[in-house]
């Protein structure tokens, strides 16, 4: 009749589940490796207005090592945070990639924080 299927003990499988993280994990260096095959996609955005954009893993991280340096340029260092404001696109990509390459913490946000949102969200309750 129809296939046999075999129970799955979910409690089971998580004693028995272990991560396998290499200790000096680097984000990045996966992403770098991925750059070797220029053919390969990293993200394909189609927008409201139908335009689609598409976007190699080696394009991506060109923009994402230039961005870099204007970050490090500009004395953002480890540990900084960045808020990033853009709508959806490469662009979230290559700006993310470029702030962790200079060690920054990106800080998503959305298009719609009006000023008063982002300088509450800089600054806290205090006036500026």
């Amino acid at each position: 009749m129809g296939k046999e299927t075999t129970a799955f003990d979910y409690e089971e499988e998580r004693k028995k589940f272990t991560w396998d993280i290499p200790e000096d994990y680097n984000f990045l260096d996966n992403i770098g490796r991925w750059t070797k095959n220029r053919t390969k996609l990293m993200a394909i955005t189609e927008h409201p207005d139908g335009e689609v954009e598409k976007a190699a893993y080696w394009e991506v991280w060109d923009n994402a090592m230039r961005l870099g340096n204007v970050l490090r340029d500009s004395n953002v260092q480890k540990g900084d945070r960045v808020l990033v404001l853009l709508p959806r696109g490469v662009d979230v990509y290559v700006a993310s990639i470029g702030i962790w390459a200079v060690g920054g913490v990106v800080v998503p946000g959305t298009i719609m924080l009006r000023r008063k949102d982002i300088e509450y969200r800089i600054f806290g309750s205090v006036p500026v």
